[in-house]
This record gives C-alpha cells, sequence and structure tokens, in this order.
C-alpha cells in the first residue's frame, strides 16, 4: 500500500489497532475528537474483527471526513495492524492507542508542547487505570511508572542521566507515549509479529534507549481499561512464553548497540520484574508450571540472569526470587507465595483497622465540632435577637423622645411669649 502525502500534514496520526471492539470504540474515537489539540487524523486497523467493530469504525470515517481512514485485514494480531498504519500515517508525530482505552482532552495539546518545547523525539505521560467492572478510574500501582529520576529540570533527557533507574521507570506500554514519526522511520522501529503478547517491547524499548531526547508529562491523559473480559491480557495462557522471547530479543538488542554492560543492573531488575508479573497474571497452573521450570532449567541462563548475584539487581527481592524459583519445585514456591500474601494480608488488614479507627475518632470529632458550631450559632442567634430587641426599644424611646421634642418647644415658645 502506499504511503500518504504528507502535504498539509497533521501534528498527530493515532494508530489504532482494532479487533472486536465495538461496544468501546464510540467512547475510544470521541476522546480524540474531543482533544483541545484539533491538528490529528485517526488510522484504525480493523484485524479481522468478528463483532460490528466495522461498521462502527465506517460511521465514524464518514462522519469525519478524511480525518480518519479505516484499513481492514485479515486477523494477523495487533503488532501487524501497527506496523501497517505506521508508513500510512501523515503526522509530524506518531501516538499508539488502544481501540478499548480513552484519553483526557488535553492529552495531545500537553504532549506536543512537551515535545516542542524540548525537541524531543519520545514524550512520556502519566495514566490512569480505568476499571471496567467498577465503571471508574484508579491509581496504577504505586512505582508503576517513575519520571523523579529524570524529569527534575523540565529539560529533555536520555538513557544516560540514571542508567540504573531507566527501564524501571517508563515501562514498554506503546500506549502512554507520543513518538516524533521521522525517528521512528529513521530507526526502522517496528512492533514484533512473531508475538502476540509483549509485542510493545521490540518498539518501545529499543527506541527508549536509542532515544537522544526524552521528555515527561506528569498529568495523568490516557485511561487504560482493566478488568475487562476478552481482552488480550485475558488470554495470556495461549502464549505464556512470548514474554520469555521479548526480553531475550530485547537484551540481543542492547548486546548488539553496545549498551548492555551500561544498562546491566536497569536490565536485570526490569527482566525479573517482567518474569515475576507475567508468571503471576498465567490463569492456569499447568502453563504456569510450564513457563516456571523453563526458568529454572534454562530461561534465566539464557536471558543472562542465571549468573548474577544480589547486588546486580536494583532490589535484592529479585535476586531472591530467582534463587527460589531456581531452587524450589512450583508447588514449594507458590505455597510460599500464598503464605506470605497471606502475611501482607494480615498487615493489610492490621493497616485497615488502624485507617477504620482513625476514621471513627476523625467522624467522632468532626460530629463533636458540628455540635459545638450548633450550640455557638443558637447562642449567636440568641445574642442577635436580644440585640435586636434592645434596639428595638432603644429605638422606640429615642423615637417617643422625638416626638416629645416640638411639643416641648412649643411650650417653650408659649412660655416666652407671656
Amino acid at each position: 500500500m502506499s504511503e500518504i502525502s504528507t502535504v498539509g500534514a497533521p501534528a498527530v496520526s493515532v494508530i489504532i489497532p482494532v479487533y472486536n471492539c465495538a461496544a468501546y470504540l464510540p467512547e475510544c474515537l470521541d476522546s480524540v475528537i474531543a482533544q483541545t489539540e484539533s491538528s490529528w487524523e485517526i488510522i484504525c486497523v480493523d484485524d479481522g474483527s468478528t463483532d460490528d467493530s466495522v461498521s462502527v469504525l465506517r460511521e465514524y470515517e464518514r462522519r469525519l471526513a478524511g480525518k480518519m481512514r479505516v484499513v481492514e485485514q485479515e486477523n494477523a494480531g495487533c503488532a501487524c495492524a501497527r506496523n501497517r498504519a505506521i508508513p500510512l500515517a501523515r503526522g509530524s508525530y506518531l501516538m499508539f492507542f488502544d481501540a478499548d482505552d480513552f484519553l483526557e482532552p488535553r492529552c495531545f495539546e500537553l504532549a506536543l508542547d512537551a515535545a516542542r518545547r524540548t525537541n524531543a523525539q519520545i514524550v512520556v505521560w502519566d495514566l490512569w487505570f480505568y476499571n471496567n467492572q467498577r465503571k471508574r478510574q484508579q491509581h496504577p500501582p504505586l512505582g508503576i511508572l517513575h519520571f523523579a529520576p529524570f524529569d527534575f529540570d523540565g529539560q529533555a533527557f536520555s538513557w544516560k542521566r540514571s542508567p540504573d533507574d531507566f527501564l524501571m521507570s517508563f515501562q514498554t506500554w506503546a500506549w502512554n507515549k507520543l513518538f516524533l514519526a521521522s525517528f521512528v522511520r529513521e530507526g526502522g522501529y517496528r512492533f514484533a509479529e512473531d508475538v502476540q503478547r509483549s509485542e510493545d517491547i521490540a518498539f518501545v524499548y529499543p527506541a527508549l534507549v536509542d532515544a537522544e531526547r526524552i521528555a515527561t508529562v506528569g498529568e495523568r491523559l490516557i485511561s487504560y481499561r482493566v478488568m475487562r473480559a476478552g481482552s488480550a491480557m485475558a488470554t495470556k495462557d495461549r502464549h505464556a512464553f512470548d514474554f520469555v522471547r521479548a526480553i531475550h530479543s530485547f537484551r540481543s538488542y542492547l548486546a548488539e548497540t553496545g549498551r548492555l554492560e551500561a544498562l546491566s543492573r536497569s536490565y536485570a531488575t526490569w527482566a525479573m520484574s517482567s518474569i515475576l508479573y507475567n508468571l503471576n497474571t498465567l490463569a492456569s497452573y499447568s502453563a504456569f508450571c510450564e513457563v516456571y521450570r523453563y526458568l529454572a532449567d534454562r530461561g534465566f541462563s539464557n536471558l543472562g540472569l542465571a549468573d548474577l548475584g544480589e547486588h546486580d539487581f536494583l532490589d535484592p527481592i529479585y535476586y531472591a526470587r530467582m534463587r527460589e524459583i531456581s531452587e524450589c519445585d512450583p508447588a514449594a514456591y507458590l505455597f510460599g507465595r500464598a503464605c506470605s500474601l497471606d502475611a501482607a494480608r494480615e498487615d493489610a488488614l492490621a493497616v485497615l483497622d488502624e485507617v477504620s479507627a482513625a476514621r471513627d475518632e476523625a467522624l467522632a470529632e468532626r460530629d463533636a465540632a458540628c455540635a459545638r458550631e450548633a450550640a455557638m450559632r443558637a447562642d449567636l442567634d440568641r445574642a442577635v435577637s436580644e440585640f435586636d430587641a434592645v434596639m428595638g426599644a432603644a429605638e422606640q424611646r429615642v423615637g417617643q423622645a422625638i416626638c416629645r421634642l416640638p411639643r416641648a418647644i412649643q411650650r417653650k415658645v408659649g412660655t416666652s411669649k407671656r
């Protein structure tokens, strides 16, 4: 397919892969339409949807008249859909956006401002999780993004500013980032089409470590939908080893580009964090055991982790977890984790009790303060009433005195004439 001319190009090309998201597309697309920055285009690639997604897309394409393009393909995966859209994009910047998520109205405005002000090749922003079951936004886990070691002066930066923190600070997601289109094309960055999960890593992390100028926006500009049945996250067991392949591929990239040594602690910490997350989110015991045994047998070695020591990780907990997986069978490991989670649950309940007690104390203090306020208001009302009564009596006496004054003057005048 030929590339689109860049004559009259928009500022942002929004690339949205779509697969069976008809129920969420209006909220997604409306959030783009509602942007305070109006210079954008939407490129939606339908990846063989079997619901009404294409009908919804075509209706929006008709309504937006030239600002949206819909491409249809046989089901080939999210990575293929995104890659297909990249050469079609006319915008100066690229944003990759999931079809079930939605943006805050100032997302493009603030991201473009940061990009232009700092001449950044990549802009990263904060986010909300949107709990699809409870229908509300919620904060993501603490520390999931960590801008502080980098964006302390408002200037653009690269991984060299804080190598150890780098890979744990910005995540592998494509959807909370804005990419300079020329930077993406010159670097040849593409999403991994040989995996169905963790396909972002092959695009985002090489781009991040190659970038000389990265900027951040502290505001939460996107809501990432979680707890949705049928999402890609809900089907991880079918592609249980994809994350291992993605980590291995990125390690090879670091080695080939001569950055592995400088980013060794960052890589080791991120790799173990990713391993633990993916193990913990597998749905079946059989998939868990298969991945677990692979890691213990040769996976850690293949990923360059097996021979590392405690100080090769930013947090010793990652070294401890690697040793547990290497030395324990899956059942023993899970039993240990269950015991730890039970202890953590008890600690959390204790904290909750303390918070509840503090809340009850605060409510009691509030009620007492309200009672004191009510009593003071009653006293004030009585005082005002008494004051009004006194003033009324005084006004009456003054009025009577004023009325008597002319008569007194008349009597005085009459007396003088006689």
